[in-house]
């Protein structure tokens, strides 16, 4: 059951209600302040957008898209066997990496601010999406090439 409590049992004060300017006014400002809030909140994850995970050889991270909700940036990474790639979700939504090769483990949903890491032992070519919004795609190539400049 949805339930939906009048924004008037917050907006009192003193012993009597406040009149209907008053409960107007408050509700204006408990707005602004959630947006702004809101902005601060999309401000601070947007800063990632250029963090590298110390000790990976490439990070992708998780950026705003209007058309797919996010994307990996960058699309591709190319690292050698062993190597560390790092996705950082530097978006304001949850998004996780499942790979369409059944044998990997898909990450687990993670939110603004964290990341995901893992290690590619075998050469290959591994797809992966975020389970969420199926419309993010990446690619991460396992090889002889070195790894991705300023992934």
């Amino acid at each position: 059951m949805l339930r939906f409590r009048s924004p008037d049992r917050y907006l009192r004060s003193g012993a009597g209600a406040a009149g209907p300017g008053r409960r107007a006014l408050g509700l204006v400002a408990v707005v602004c302040l959630a947006g702004l809030a809101a902005g601060c909140a999309q401000l601070e994850y947007a800063s990632l957008r250029d963090y590298r995970v110390p000790g990976a050889a490439a990070t992708v991270h998780i950026l705003d898209s209007p058309e797919t909700v996010g994307v990996f940036d960058p699309a591709v990474v190319r690292v050698r066997p062993g190597q560390t790639v790092a996705w950082v979700n530097a978006s304001g939504d949850y998004h996780t990496v499942t790979f369409t090769d059944p044998s990997l483990p898909p990450s687990p949903g993670f939110g603004p601010g964290e990341s995901f890491e893992r290690t590619f032992a075998r050469p290959g070519t591994y797809r992966y999406v975020c389970a969420y919004h199926r419309g993010m795609v990446g690619e991460v190539v396992v090889g002889g090439a070195p790894a991705t400049p300023g992934a």
